[in-house]
């Protein structure tokens, strides 16, 4: 199948990228406290093999794959904004400018499946998958051409798999509707047997008092990772010191109340502040019962 342009394609495929170049505007106006605007990139069939990428996979109400191609240039800027670094062509483009292009790019899927959701009538999941080249072929490319004042243009390739194109053709399934009513019987209804009264459970004292610590304030603190170092280690620290964590950049960051992790989820920018995008997180029952240990 030949590779189709999104920027002319059906409505609901160029739905899809408008999502994309609205959503990839508003992280990186987060980031770079000014707007940008979206506008067509014709794809570079050269990329294929000099790019970097960066791969997911969609669920719930979209299936397939999808993955960001970006010429080198353009992720060592994308990193460059992450990382709010001078913008330099001249720079080595390293693995920390590549751990933070792909963290970019998490945030531009976590704000589309937002977005998503709601056009697609239900939950809307794009889980990474690698920085890696995918193994499929795709069928259908959006390049996004993303300007601003303050920085250099960036331009991002989106390539779709076969089945992902599918998936967006398909029209949305609306929610299910109640079935109406039955109809009242003509037979006249025999009289009810009045009912021996129950006696109710007595309420938790816990779920009695909740209501008066709802207004509470709690301390809420993000985990990065962790590792141990060495009152010798602690000491010799300086400035420029760097400090590996025993955590991979995919992985989850942890959200802690009071010391207790109550859930996971993945780092976003918000407003020029660093926020966190829940992606799992205990029911309210076990949350109050690890607060309460």
């Amino acid at each position: 199948m030949s590779e189709e342009n999104l920027n002319q394609s059906a409505p609901e495929i160029a739905e899809f990228r408008k999502v994309f170049g609205a959503c990839m505007c508003h992280v990186l106006e987060q980031i770079a406290g000014a707007p940008f605007a979206d506008a067509p990139a014709a794809h570079d069939p050269a990329l294929a093999e000099s790019g970097e990428y960066v791969r997911f996979n969609a669920a719930q109400k979209l299936t397939g794959e999808l993955s960001f191609l970006v010429a080198r240039a353009d992720a060592l800027r994308m990193a460059q904004a992450l990382m709010s670094e001078p913008f330099e062509e001249s720079v080595e483009f390293s693995s920390d400018h590549r751990d933070a292009m792909t963290e970019l790019c998490r945030q531009f899927t976590g704000a589309a499946a937002t977005q998503l959701k709601a056009k697609r009538g239900g939950e809307v999941e794009l889980v990474f998958m690698g920085a890696s080249r995918p193994e499929w072929t795709a069928v259908a490319q959006a390049g996004f051409e993303l300007k601003s004042e303050k920085t250099p243009p960036i331009t991002i390739h989106v390539l779709l798999s076969s089945e992902l194109v599918a998936s967006l053709r398909t029209a949305p399934q609306p929610a299910a509707v109640a079935p109406p009513p039955k109809a009242a019987s003509a037979v006249a209804p025999e009289p009810p047997v009045a009912a021996r009264p129950v006696a109710e459970a007595p309420a938790s004292p816990v779920d009695k008092n909740i209501e008066l610590l709802l207004d509470v304030e709690l301390e809420v603190a993000l985990r990065f990772g962790e590792r141990q170092l060495m009152l010798r280690e602690i000491l010799e620290l300086q400035n420029g010191a760097v400090i590996e964590l025993e955590q991979q950049v995919q992985d989850p960051v942890e959200l802690l109340v009071g010391g207790k992790v109550i859930a996971h989820g993945e780092v976003v920018i918000v407003d020029g502040n660093y926020g966190l995008r829940v992606t799992q997180i205990l029911n309210p029952h076990q949350r109050l019962a690890a607060l309460t240990q």
